[in-house]
């Protein structure tokens, strides 16, 4: 038996450019058979909030609305952040593994360079899959790889052919498993859907972290 998990998707209490509750996406992804998801909303680093610990508890909201309806509706619920560090605008990046509190205690984060950040993050224990690596926009003014700090390489069901074969291109370049997620802002109007086939249920964060280091899992891209 397999698991199937969304470890990519954003909910409109925590992510400005969301347009679905929480609960709109943990029902959404029930009614299309899924075990769980992993909700990911976006965290700032480097902007130098005045409120370290609030700027958390905006970007955890989601998931702990999320968390709230997770047994109405038979699913399994996790966290994760998907991180930006100033100043590499659009170049995000999966953490999953780490448990909300985590981030809330450690503020000094926001004094850090994106290699810091990323080598906390990895040392702490999560597995970071670096996201959408070759989208390209207006606002994102240059495309930044970091082979040596990630864990994985993810295809994304929002982005163009093209940039998931250059993903996949890269991941098997540096040797990194692949991740796949659909990047769903819009819950049961997302158009097209990739997942995670866990061979194990992860229950928790540090459970996910381990099923992703120890590559049990396939990938579902539609």
């Amino acid at each position: 038996m397999k698991y199937l998990f969304e470890i990519h998707c954003h909910t409109s209490e925590s992510s400005g450019c969301a347009s679905e509750t929480a609960e709109a996406t943990v029902k959404a992804y029930s009614e299309k058979g899924y075990a769980g998801v992993v909700i990911t909303d976006h965290l700032g680093i480097g902007s130098k909030k005045d409120d370290w610990a609030e700027h958390c508890r905006r970007q955890q909201a989601g998931y702990r609305n999320a968390k709230a309806v997770a047994e109405k509706y038979g699913m399994t619920v996790l966290y994760g952040a998907e991180i930006t560090v100033r100043p590499f605008g659009g170049n995000d990046f999966l953490c999953l593994g780490l448990e909300p509190e985590w981030w809330t205690e450690h503020p000094e984060l926001e004094d850090m360079s994106l290699y810091d950040v990323l080598k906390t993050v990895r040392e702490a224990g999560a597995f970071i899959s670096h996201a959408h690596p070759f989208r390209e926009a207006n606002y994102i003014k240059s495309i930044v790889l970091v082979p040596r700090l990630i864990d994985g390489v993810e295809l994304n069901a929002n982005r163009t052919d093209f940039e998931n074969e250059r993903a996949a291109e890269y991941a098997a370049a540096y040797e990194k498993p692949l991740t796949a997620g659909s990047d769903n802002h819009t819950a049961h109007r997302q158009k097209r859907i990739f997942g995670m086939d866990f061979y194990e249920c992860p229950k928790t964060e540090k459970e996910l972290a381990e099923l992703l280091f120890a590559g049990k899992y396939d990938i579902k891209t539609e």
